[in-house]
């Protein structure tokens, strides 16, 4: 995948749970990865993920994220905690399903 191959590292929820009625609350656990300057990938750490939707909705949705960094600055941002997607940021998201804004809270080193 081109994400992959020339992003700096991502961040990866293999199971987001969201539950609406009317507002949609939702969260994950995962793992964050970045590449070594030999370009090999390691694990840097662990994230939660957590969700909140406005308008109509009724259920629950269980579906799989991955956010993607551009480059090492917007991986520092993601990982000094409370990162809120906003326009312009250098960030890419991919998700299986949902429709919900994104707050995370990253902690590096593991």
């Amino acid at each position: 995948n081109k994400y992959f191959e020339k992003s700096y590292g991502w961040a990866a929820f293999p199971k987001v749970g969201k539950l609406a009625f009317i507002v949609g609350v939702g969260g994950a656990d995962g793992e964050v990865y970045v590449k070594n300057e030999s370009g090999v990938v390691q694990k840097v750490g662990n994230s939660k993920l957590a969700l909140v939707s406005g308008g109509w909705s009724l259920g629950l949705t269980i579906f799989s994220e991955i956010i993607f960094f551009e480059n090492e600055e917007a991986y520092q941002r993601f990982i000094k905690g409370n990162f809120e997607f906003e326009v312009g940021a250098k960030v890419h998201v991919l998700n299986a399903g949902g429709d919900a804004a994104a707050r995370t809270t990253g902690s590096g080193g593991s």
